[in-house]
């Protein structure tokens, strides 16, 4: 790679990478007067950057698509227990009724 390629390559990762604009500038104005071995660390080190960002990225996408599955599963499981405990309290109501209804018919039936 030559010399400018790697400055072309080092303007490009800049220009995605977090560092302050003032730090990005600074090194932009100093590429010419680099040594051919500081724009070797310095393209290693942004493309690292780059890297590690963008690995970080796909991290936090798993991890915020893992959040959205586990909540989906939490209120699935919520509402199932709310129907169960509905459904058990509904259970009991109408049997209470049937009960009652027994004993309507029972004290018709005695009286």
């Amino acid at each position: 790679m030559t010399i400018e390629q790697k400055a072309e390559k080092i303007g490009e990762l800049l220009a995605v990478s977090p560092l302050t604009e003032g730090l990005k500038v600074a090194i932009l104005d100093n590429l010419a007067e680099m040594s051919e071995r500081t724009l070797d660390h310095l393209l290693t080190a942004l493309t690292n950057e780059h890297q590690l960002i963008g690995n970080l990225a796909l991290e936090l996408e798993r991890f915020i698509t893992h959040q959205k599955e586990y909540w989906r599963d939490l209120e699935e499981k919520q509402k199932e227990a709310v129907d169960d405990v509905v459904a058990k309290h509904v259970r009991e109501l109408e049997q209470e009724i049937a009960k009652s209804d027994l004993r309507g018919s029972l004290d018709k039936l005695t009286n």
